[in-house]
């Protein structure tokens, strides 16, 4: 195995169920500003700073900095697909989003091809 650097062409696809997510890793850079948009310096109780982090709006800022497009992604009462776009990202279920996080995560110490790999093995389809 070897360490690949984050490149922003490289894409990784991530299956839920007969839904195709288009991901990228995130990189230092653009973690750091997504925090430093979402976190605030405020006074505690004792009078001492202490850093306060939005971790929903976070969440939601890196899933749309994540997710490059989608396949099948639905609109719950049409049933027609919604296009990717920055509103429909922020709209997906919290449990997509978290899950999306964990996938990045483990992407992070491997290979593209590592991770795909890992998700074929373990929702038994191909990415």
């Amino acid at each position: 195995m070897f360490i690949e650097i984050i490149d922003d062409a490289e894409r990784i696809e991530h299956q839920v169920g007969e839904s195709v997510l288009i991901l990228r890793r995130i990189s230092a850079d653009d973690h750091a500003a997504i925090m430093r948009r979402h976190t605030k310096r405020i006074r505690d109780r004792a009078g001492a700073w202490v850093r306060e982090i939005d971790e929903t709006a976070v969440l939601r800022d890196m899933v749309g900095h994540v997710i490059t497009d989608w396949q099948n992604v639905r609109h719950p009462v049409t049933k027609q697909d919604v296009p990717c776009t920055s509103e429909n990202k922020r709209l997906l279920p919290v449990g997509i989003m978290t899950e999306i996080m964990e996938v990045l995560e483990s992407a992070s110490s491997a290979s593209a091809e590592e991770v795909e790999g890992e998700l074929k093995n373990s929702n038994g389809s191909s990415a």
